[in-house]
């Protein structure tokens, strides 16, 4: 009996310990048989996560562009003094959004400007289409509601044309309206080709 007995403890002994190697074996890292251990894949997501982070912060980086903006002087609107400059550029740094440069000129040149003693004149212009053709960038104006004296034409054509050529990829301007190349904006200035800074008045 006390050997049966004996017998009994010994295979529970064997067993448990058994049992112990096995749950050992599990928890250690795989090997490749010359004892080194064998990446699972979990530091290589680690990693990819840390580059998917950094990949981000460049991106973010990249969608923010420093922009030169032209606005007008209202000093000059005010006192017609020739001696002052019309247009006062401003540095503007703007989130691009994966917008095109010349979408996001024309976006912010129709808001009025934060900046005191500026103003723009382009803010009630319809602006039916821009694109570039071969440096000079072709803008399409609404006729509904435009219209205006010298001056306002004269502002008009200036701060459109000063932010466009701003661009390194415009040298002109070509205004048309409603899709068509017309003689005038307003009746005072000619636009029926494209108009360089050196054009301006």
């Amino acid at each position: 009996m006390k050997k049966i007995s004996l017998f009994l403890i010994l295979m529970l002994t064997v067993t448990l310990l058994t049992a112990c190697n096995t749950t050992q074996r599990n928890e250690e890292p795989p090997t490749n048989g010359n004892g080194n251990t064998i990446d699972n894949g979990n530091d290589n997501q680690d990693n990819n996560d840390e580059n998917n982070e950094n990949d981000n912060d460049i991106n973010n980086e990249q969608e923010r562009v420093e922009l030169t903006l032209y606005y007008v002087n209202d000093a000059y609107v005010e006192s017609g003094d020739e001696a002052l400059d019309i247009l006062i550029p401003v540095k503007r740094e703007v989130e691009r959004n994966n917008q095109t440069l010349e979408k996001i000129v024309l976006e912010q040149v129709q808001n009025d400007p934060q900046e005191d003693g500026l103003s723009t004149a382009i803010n009630e212009l319809e602006i039916i289409n821009i694109e570039i053709v071969d440096g000079t960038l072709n803008i399409d104006i609404s006729g509904e509601n435009l219209g205006g004296g010298s001056l306002q034409e004269r502002l008009v054509i200036n701060q459109i044309v000063y932010n466009f050529t701003e661009l390194e990829t415009i040298d002109s301007v070509q205004f048309l309206i409603d899709g068509i190349i017309s003689e005038s904006l307003m009746g005072h200035i000619s636009i029926d080709k494209p108009i360089t800074r050196e054009d301006t008045l």
